[in-house]
C-alpha cells in the first residue's frame, strides 16, 4: 500500500502543517511557482492519515481560453481494495492565502458525502480573481498557501487501515508459501490474487 510517487518534485506541493482534533482536520500546502502561472500538470502531496481513512490533496490548472483558467483542489481518498466500505458525510472549506497566511485570498465552502466508489471532491478556483486579489504579494514569493478544513460526520468504516494493513501482510506471507508449492508441483496460479478477490467478497457480503 506504498503510495504513488508525485509526478513532479514535493517542492511544488509542500505539506506545511496538519492539525486534528476529535471532529475536524486542517491541512496547509505550500505552492510553489504559483505566481508564475506556467505549470499545468498535476501535483500530488503525500498520504495522510485521519479518523481512520487516508487521503491526499491534488492541484492542477487547467482551461479554456473563453471560460479562463482554474486552479482545482482535490482531497483524494484512499479507495484500495483492502480498505473495504466506508461512508463519511465532510463539510470541506477550501482557502487560498498569501504565504505567510495573513490574506485570504479566496475560499469556497461545500458538503460531501462520500464513500469507498465515490471517493474525491474537489473546489475549483479561478485564477484571475486570485492574481488580482493576490496582486503583488503573489508575484513576489511566487507562493500561495493552500488551507483545507474538514468536517467530518457519520463516518462508518468496515475495517480500519491498521487491521487490513496486518492482514495484508499475513496473506503476503501465506501467499508466499502458496505460490512457492504450487511452482514446485508444475502448476502457475496466483493465489495472491484468489485470496484478494475473496477478501473483497468478503467486504461486500
Amino acid at each position: 500500500m506504498e503510495p504513488p510517487k508525485p509526478y513532479m518534485p514535493d517542492r511544488f506541493l509542500k505539506r506545511v502543517q496538519v492539525i486534528e482534533d476529535e471532529k475536524t482536520t486542517r491541512v496547509r500546502y505550500d505552492i510553489a511557482d504559483f505566481g508564475e502561472f506556467r505549470w499545468m500538470e498535476a501535483r500530488f502531496g503525500g498520504w495522510e492519515q485521519s479518523k481512520g481513512l487516508r487521503f491526499r490533496v491534488k492541484v492542477d490548472i487547467f482551461g479554456a481560453s473563453k471560460g479562463g483558467m482554474f486552479l482545482f483542489v482535490y482531497v483524494i481518498f484512499d479507495n484500495d481494495p483492502w480498505t473495504g466500505h466506508w461512508t463519511a458525510q465532510l463539510q470541506c472549506t477550501f482557502r487560498l492565502l498569501s504565504q505567510d497566511g495573513k490574506k485570504d485570498l479566496v475560499s469556497l465552502q461545500k458538503s460531501y458525502t462520500i464513500d469507498h466508489t465515490n471517493y474525491y471532491v474537489v473546489a475549483g478556483f479561478p485564477i484571475e480573481e486570485i492574481r488580482k486579489k493576490g496582486s503583488g504579494l503573489i508575484m513576489s514569493t511566487g507562493t500561495v498557501r493552500l488551507q483545507i478544513d474538514i468536517l467530518w460526520e457519520g463516518i462508518q468504516i468496515s475495517n480500519s487501515y491498521e487491521q487490513l494493513l496486518q492482514y495484508k501482510e499475513e496473506v503476503k506471507a501465506k501467499d508466499l508459501l502458496a505460490v512457492k508449492t504450487y511452482f514446485r508441483s508444475g502448476k502457475s496460479f496466483s493465489i495472491y490474487a484468489m485470496r484478494i478477490a475473496n477478501y473483497v467478497q468478503h467486504c461486500k457480503n
